[in-house]
């Protein structure tokens, strides 16, 4: 229950709306929830209330968002967040805050509006986070605190909190760990070109085409069902998912073992990742896929040989026979797509095209007498290379008259089509499995897709990335996957109670819930009992919402 209290500054009286909240040691402590300012001001509020003519009046209204903060506050309480952090974090406090709220309040930031730490206090301001983590004040939480207690935190630490954690979620919610997918994606910042003081933050090859900035890049092998990043590795932008894999995989697979022998799980990732000396250094099973340009001979079997089969919902046309690669026998299966066939015939059309436009304008420049191709045969030939690959497709010749003409070969082009594109190759070691069972674990990566998409999108996102330092991108994004943890949870939670929603309806929809101080006030203003305060919700119209809240309230 909220109260009034009057503090005595310089002689003079100043008025506070002022709760009681327990710190993280039980000590009861007070919060300021609102200013009135000095008593002349109060009084003035009050008698302009009275002037309305009833005789109990409101004398002030202030909502605040509240449903994402009670929803993912009694996520972090059910998986014992709080106790996690406190063991894996050498302790530290600012302002009378701990480093433990510090990064549990920057996790429900990431997931319901994802912003600088220096905008955080504005947009909290708005919330109910202060009356459920111990805040004492808002605006006391500002970049500088952040940036604090993120600092002398080891990639140890963070690691002994992730494991921490994915210990707190395997435990409730059970998911399937004998397979896991590994995948890797990277993130753009703005750091400057001749800051030395980020040794992850490379150029690369950026997903979000940004190859213009620095990266760096994330690795993690996540749950199929239900889907949790519960392993994961910040490192260097640079380096290619080979590479990666080769450097790193070693790492990550030391944090399975405790939660799963390696032998007894399957490992599923994409053809990135493959070559020969990585598929040796996995001592786990494995489902990736593979070039078919490491087996051609594959090209050549006809589409009249392939076969169906079940994967999930989805029937795929495919051909299953065991195959050496690289000298070992593995399981292979060809996979057959229209739709990827279409995209790869539009592609080569686009291509061929291309390569014709580029004839003309050869031409246009033997036109000019003042232009440097050498006007021999091998000379303007030479203009225009033909990839191998199209070859057969198109023929190039000169007439003898300084020109370049191209020929397409319509026959070559179908055969090209036929043989070539739709297919997709998928290897695995898992003799015993059967196809349905192959393609519908490969097919699952699609759940680490969606966490990429998720941390790239609306909320839980992981940009914007205002750090310049190794150790602070890493605890900016440990504080990113926190966020990512609890609003899965929270959707696996609402999955269970027979409501299935993505991440971000759920968050959008308990952001519209908003609770509310009432202040209201009777003629009385010698009476201490004048003034009384009430924290109520906004009514929900929508039914949906209304059923959401609910289900809620009883994780």
């Amino acid at each position: 229950m909220a109260r009034i209290e009057r503090k005595r500054n310089k002689g003079n009286d100043y008025w506070y709306l002022v709760e009681s909240y327990r710190n993280e040691k039980k000590q009861p402590r007070s919060r300021v929830i609102e200013y009135y300012g000095n008593t002349d001001s109060f009084v003035a509020r009050l008698n302009d209330a009275i002037k309305e003519g009833s005789s109990t009046s409101v004398v002030a209204v202030r909502s605040y968002e509240h449903g994402t903060m009670f929803a993912l506050h009694r996520m972090a309480e059910k998986l014992g967040l709080t106790g996690i952090l406190d063991s894996a974090f050498p302790k530290r406090t600012r302002k009378k805050i701990s480093r433990t709220t510090a990064f549990v309040a920057c996790a429900f930031h990431r997931a319901c509006h994802p912003g600088s730490k220096k905008a955080f206090a504005d947009w909290a301001v708005d919330t109910t986070m202060n009356r459920l983590l111990p805040i004492p004040e808002i605006h006391d939480m500002t970049s500088q605190v952040f940036w604090d207690m993120m600092d002398d935190i080891s990639q140890d630490q963070i690691d002994k909190a992730c494991d921490a954690l994915s210990a707190a979620l395997i435990q409730r919610y059970r998911p399937d760990m004998g397979r896991l997918a590994l995948d890797y994606t990277n993130y753009y910042t703005f750091i400057d070109s001749f800051n030395e003081r980020s040794a992850l933050a490379k150029r690369g090859h950026n997903k979000q085409k940004r190859n213009d900035l620095r990266q760096f890049s994330l690795a993690i092998v996540t749950t199929r069902e239900p889907s949790f990043p519960l392993f994961s590795f910040v490192y260097e932008g640079n380096i290619n998912d080979k590479g990666a894999f080769e450097k790193y995989w070693d790492v990550l697979s030391a944090r399975i073992k405790p939660f799963r022998p390696l032998e007894d799980t399957t490992l599923i990732f994409d053809g990135g990742s493959v070559d020969k000396d990585n598929l040796e250094r996995i001592k786990s099973h494995y489902i990736c896929a593979f070039s078919l340009s490491s087996a051609k001979d594959l090209y050549d079997i006809p589409l009249s040989e392939y076969g169906t089969a079940s994967a999930g919902a989805a029937e795929i046309l495919c051909y299953r026979k065991f195959q050496e690669v690289w000298g070992v026998k593995r399981v292979c299966i060809l996979t057959h797509s229209d739709e990827l066939y279409k995209n790869e015939r539009l592609q080569l059309r686009k291509d061929i095209d291309s390569l014709f436009e580029k004839a003309k304008e050869i031409n246009k420049r033997l036109e000019s007498p003042r232009c440097r191709i050498k006007r021999t045969e091998e000379g303007i030939l030479a203009e225009l290379p033909i990839p191998k690959k199209y070859g057969a497709i198109v023929t190039k010749s000169t007439d003898g008259s300084s020109s370049i003409t191209l020929a397409e070969h319509e026959d070559e082009f179908e055969k090209h089509c036929c043989q070539h594109f739709g297919k997709s190759l998928i290897i695995t070691d898992r003799n015993d499995w059967t196809t349905e069972q192959i393609l519908k674990a490969y097919r699952e990566q699609e759940a680490i897709e969606r966490i990429f998409r998720l941390s790239k999108g609306d909320h839980c996102a992981v940009r914007p990335t205002h750090h310049f330092t190794d150790d602070k991108i890493r605890a900016h994004m440990f504080c990113c996957l926190l966020a990512v943890n609890l609003a899965l949870a929270l959707q696996r939670e609402l999955d269970l109670k027979g409501l299935k929603m993505s991440v971000d309806e759920i968050l959008d929809r308990l952001a519209t819930i908003r609770s509310c101080i009432v202040t209201t006030s009777t003629p009385r203003l010698t009476s201490s009992r004048s003034i009384q305060t009430d924290t109520v919700l906004e009514q929900i119209e929508d039914p949906v919402t209304q059923s959401l809240w609910d289900a809620v309230q009883k994780i």
